[in-house]
């Protein structure tokens, strides 16, 4: 009886959380095999590993509660609009922050 009372996207959303798992983990490798050869890049490559494993688990948890059918409230508050804080702009940035780096760093194999 269960069965009738789910949605589509609640019956797919673990096959999505797995296919974008399989994405993210080819993106990893890629990225590490990218700038292995680069050490002038090498650094950002853990935290950028890192950044890609919170944002899969995230994803991972919200397919589950999308499964199970209890969806979080969207949150009410502030919103800074994606605004950096003053203290960031102030500080030298000795990373690349241009548009585009890691394409420029990898290559053809992340331009798709």
């Amino acid at each position: 009886m269960d069965a009738a009372l789910t949605s589509p996207s609640q019956a797919y959303a673990p096959d999505l959380a797995r296919r974008v798992g399989i994405v993210v983990a080819t993106l990893r490798t890629v990225i590490g095999r990218g700038l292995y050869g680069k050490p002038y890049l090498y650094l950002l490559g853990a935290p950028l590993w890192n950044r890609l494993s919170r944002i899969l688990k995230r994803f991972q948890d919200l397919m589950a509660l999308l499964a199970a059918g209890r969806l979080p409230q969207p949150r009410r508050g502030p919103h800074t609009g994606g605004a950096p804080h003053p203290e960031n702009l102030q500080r030298g940035n000795p990373l690349p922050t241009n548009c585009g780096w890691l394409l420029i760093a990898l290559g053809w194999e992340v331009a798709g």
